[in-house]
């Protein structure tokens, strides 16, 4: 895929998804199974998700059932049907300003209601139509619950497993021009089941060792990192400066991220919904 550009916020013109698709309302929290030990990894489970967590990236998970939000109850951004919140326990990340989880939403609910989600939806089912296509990140889905624009996408990855299907790559958040840091940086999966009746979104933090640990310009840059430009400095503007650092992050290896980012792909590939 086409490495993307710099976006600086999300796009308000929102569209309309037509979708066709019927549901049976949002997973309420059910009993939860509780999480085993397996060879591989920490079996889960709590309707409609299974899912192994692999060994070393955290100890359990947490299931909660999420009301229903309205314009009278919140935000607009935060508009949405009742849905599923996996909280991930004891994450081997700590320092993150975002916390692990994976959100389940009935898809076409969502859409009607949340014309961000319908936007992102709608995104994603031309990335799935065509997944080996180039796509710039305003093109890419976005968290529809997030009040912040999505500042860049990095190491773009498409993944199938147990019959659905999504798009992952690594990304920050901001409200303002800021610099790539590891207080905001995260790994952001967005999919949907085989039969269309569930959006999945996962928001995993990550760090890398070149980024600053926050957004402060005057925090200090560790070795093989990009200096955040300010008061007019010479050579380089802030369109350079996000280029240069995406890159970096683009051509990092797996390994390099804390976690591995193919331990957060195995976490993803894991999941069957039902």
């Amino acid at each position: 895929m086409k490495k993307s550009r710099l976006a600086w916020m999300i796009s308000a013109g929102f569209a309309t998804l037509a979708c066709s698709l019927s549901i049976t309302p949002a997973a309420r929290t059910s009993p939860v199974s509780p999480a085993t030990e397996a060879q591989s990894g920490i079996s889960f489970f709590a309707s409609p998700v299974k899912l192994e967590i692999p060994n070393g990236l955290a100890s359990s998970a947490r299931a909660d059932g999420m009301d229903l939000v309205t314009d009278q109850t919140g935000a607009a951004w935060e508009v949405g049907p009742a849905h599923l919140q996996i909280t991930l326990q004891d994450y081997s990340l700590a320092s993150s300003s975002h916390v692990p989880q994976i959100f389940v939403y009935p898809a076409p609910e969502y859409a009607a209601e949340n014309p961000g989600a319908a936007e992102s939806l709608e995104r994603l089912q031309k990335i799935l139509s065509n997944p080996g296509g180039q796509y710039t990140n305003d093109q890419y889905p976005h968290v529809p619950f997030f009040n912040a624009g999505q500042v860049f996408a990095a190491q773009e990855k498409a993944l199938s497993f147990n019959g659905s299907s999504g798009i992952r790559f690594v990304t920050q958040y901001a409200q303002d021009v800021s610099p790539i840091n590891n207080g905001g940086l995260f790994y952001l999966f967005e999919g949907l089941s085989g039969d269309g009746k569930y959006y999945m979104i996962a928001i995993l933090p990550v760090n890398l060792p070149f980024l600053p640990t926050d957004n402060n310009p005057d925090s200090p840059v560790p070795s093989g990192g990009i200096t955040f430009p300010q008061n007019n400095a010479p050579g380089l503007d802030f369109d350079t400066y996000f280029k240069k650092v995406t890159q970096l992050i683009d051509t990092a290896p797996s390994g390099q991220f804390n976690p591995p980012l193919n331990s957060l792909d195995s976490l993803i590939q894991s999941i069957s919904v039902q």
